[in-house]
């Protein structure tokens, strides 16, 4: 079961920079491309988190095109995949998550007829995969991040979990 932990220690520092790949570790490098088939545009980020109490996390994160959609995922210094994000379609979703999404849709655009959606697959090393679909009223709210409803799906077609009036409103 995939779930996504949060460190409840407060953290002191986070370190962001964006890095060339010749600086990312041979274990990490290794590892992104026994993972990544095909991806392209790659780039990455060195993450350094270190916390009040508790041990310091370190990260190395790409971001790449796979089959032309955006994808996301990060490792940690050992070259252990940490997690993965890939925008997907919904022609491309196992048929019981595919009819998940389906029957939800249509409820939303009854009521909203342009409504839009994105689908992102996550998950991490050993974990299933886990679907989150994010609806909007309009193609112009996709665009601002205004998220009207937000849920989770396992590779079962369960909700797992259900949010709605979610704003996310970026402009």
């Amino acid at each position: 079961m995939f779930s996504v932990g949060f460190v409840e220690a407060q953290i002191n520092s986070r370190h962001v920079e964006k890095i060339d790949f010749r600086f990312v570790p041979d274990t990490v490098f290794t590892a992104f491309h026994k993972f990544v088939k095909g991806g392209e545009n790659i780039s990455w980020e060195h993450e350094h988190i270190t916390q009040a109490a508790g041990p310091a996390y370190e990260f190395y994160n790409s971001s790449f095109e796979q089959n032309g959609r955006p994808c996301h995922a990060s490792f940690d210094r050992a070259g252990e995949l940490m997690d993965f994000q890939i925008q997907a379609r919904l022609d491309t979703l196992p048929n019981v998550v595919k009819l998940t999404v389906s029957k939800e849709f249509g409820k939303v655009q009854r009521k909203h007829q342009q409504a839009a959606l994105t689908i992102c697959a996550l998950g991490s090393s050993g974990d299933e995969t886990i679907y989150s679909i994010d609806f909007y009223r309009s193609p112009e709210d996709r665009l601002a991040w205004i998220v009207f409803q937000n849920f989770a799906v396992d590779i079962k077609g369960q909700i797992i979990k259900k949010d709605k009036n979610h704003r996310a409103d970026w402009r």
